[in-house]
């Protein structure tokens, strides 16, 4: 099969890694400013530095699509490296579909900033599909697991809160980073009503039962 020749636009999408490094300081800088939450712009940080840890890894001088396919390639398989994913010992177990998807919509919109911030005319990300995120399959608690995991919040030393975290967590299925962030202002006893803090800077209101 006959391959076709490059778009001009796809051969001029490429940009300097060190450029890249600076431009990603840029865009991290940019979203504090502008006061994203904090989850939001550690995940940034976080899906940048481990690209530009990859792309010096690999002894690249330049990002284009081919380059960016083979990090996101390198993000789903890299737990098998022997020194764990990202050179993290540790990291040594598969990233979900969700979380793959996710990296691609980080760079996504960090290469978007770049072409609205003028640095580049095209973004290299345009030549490269989004992958699949295929919904985990994850099955709620058993009464016979609800019952050991209140069991156990009796042995601990501060028996009554962390019998309430966790009635309260299963109540209402927040993120363990929301419920850290909740403060005593936050709830209202009364109507058993909890405002809490989430993903992307929102507030959202959740009820728990009367036994909690």
């Amino acid at each position: 099969m006959t391959k076709r020749p490059l778009r001009s636009a796809e051969i001029a999408a490429s940009i300097c890694v060190e450029d890249l490094r600076r431009f990603a300081q840029g865009w991290t800088l940019d979203g504090e400013y502008r006061q994203l939450s904090p989850l939001t712009t550690e995940a940034r940080r976080n899906v940048l530095g481990h690209f530009i840890w990859w792309l010096n890894r690999e002894g690249l001088t330049t990002c284009s699509s081919q380059e960016i396919k083979g990090f996101l390639h390198y993000a789903t398989v890299g737990h098998k490296d022997p020194g764990g994913r990202y050179g993290v010992a540790k990291l040594t177990k598969p990233l979900r579909p969700r979380t793959v998807k996710d990296i691609y919509g980080i760079l996504r919109s960090f290469f978007r900033y770049l072409v609205e911030e003028q640095y580049v005319e095209v973004s290299p990300l345009a030549a490269v599909r989004a992958p699949i995120n295929r919904a985990d399959q994850i099955q709620p608690f058993t009464e016979s697991q609800i019952e050991a995991l209140l069991r156990e919040t009796k042995k601990t030393r501060h028996a009554k809160r962390d019998e309430a975290l966790v009635l309260f967590m299963l109540d209402t299925g927040v993120r363990a980073s929301e419920l850290c962030g909740l403060r005593f202002n936050d709830v209202d006893i009364d109507s058993r009503k909890a405002i809490v803090l989430g993903k992307g800077n929102k507030h959202r209101s959740v009820y728990v039962g009367r036994e909690t």
